[in-house]
């Protein structure tokens, strides 16, 4: 507010539509609150709306909710990229770096499906410590289970995931109202880990443009996930090959 009062250009920065979002979780006082900010008259206080998808610009420019709507879509670093390991190790490493609204089909699906693949393969599966203590129950001496703390920075968090040598990294995530308006970021993450994508069968990740190869797909049940799972768990090369083709085409569409 002060910064608007001394006439400083002042941006509005959203990679959610929460108008949509609202009707997803009509429960959730906080996405009420975001959806009845997301009026005209509020975003007039603001020199541009800053959106990361062009389904999102468009929305806003079609609800006429401001007349400044600049597209800023995700990038990737290319000096950070990690190599993809594309070999057999004692332990493969799957990772998961979702937000905790995800959890339902991580427990539902996922985590059984690393169960079954345990018996064949060895696991160790990262991901934020407050999912971890909820899924510690499938944990095993073949499926361990590594918490990584939760950081702001995606730089830092991506960093303490490296560590561990990912292998695959999942994305799962339900049909909501807003996922046409979300961005392939999981998939910018994965190459930058040096690590295949496995994502749920949603948008945004059911539309491609000429990145077909460079990820797989799975139903939201634990059988889709753990012939997903299995087939780059059992082939280190498959995981190789889709690492190189996220990266090219990662580095053609968001360097």
């Amino acid at each position: 507010n002060l910064a608007l009062h001394v006439g400083v250009d002042c941006y509005y920065f959203i990679d959610d539509n929460f108008i949509e979002l609202s009707k997803d979780y009509p429960n959730d006082g906080e996405i009420k609150m975001l959806a009845d900010l997301t009026t005209k008259d509020h975003l007039a206080l603001f020199s541009a709306v800053i959106t990361t998808s062009s389904q999102l610009r468009d929305y806003f420019l079609r609800e006429k909710l401001h007349e400044n709507v600049i597209l800023l879509e995700p990038s990737i670093n290319p000096s950070v990229i990690k190599e993809p390991q594309g070999r057999d190790s004692a332990v493969l490493t799957v990772a998961f770096i979702g937000g905790a609204f995800r959890n339902e089909p991580l427990s539902s699906c996922v985590l059984p499906a690393l169960q079954r693949l345990s018996r064949n393969v060895k696991l160790r599966f990262c991901c934020p410590e407050d999912s971890a203590e909820l899924i510690r129950k499938f944990e095993s001496p073949a499926l361990k289970i590594i918490g990584i703390p939760r950081n702001l920075s995606l730089d830092a968090t991506l960093n303490s995931y490296s560590g561990y040598e990912v292998d695959i990294q999942i994305h799962c995530g339900n049909e909501t109202n807003n996922n046409i308006y979300k961005t392939k970021n999981a998939l910018i993450n994965a190459v930058q880990l040096g690590a295949a994508l496995i994502a749920s069968a949603c948008e945004p990740y059911t539309t491609f443009s000429g990145d077909e190869h460079c990820y797989i797909v799975a139903r939201n049940t634990e059988e889709d996930w753990y012939s997903a799972l299995s087939e780059l768990a059992l082939d280190a090369r498959k995981r190789e090959s889709m690492c190189r083709k996220a990266c090219e085409y990662c580095l053609n569409r968001y360097g």
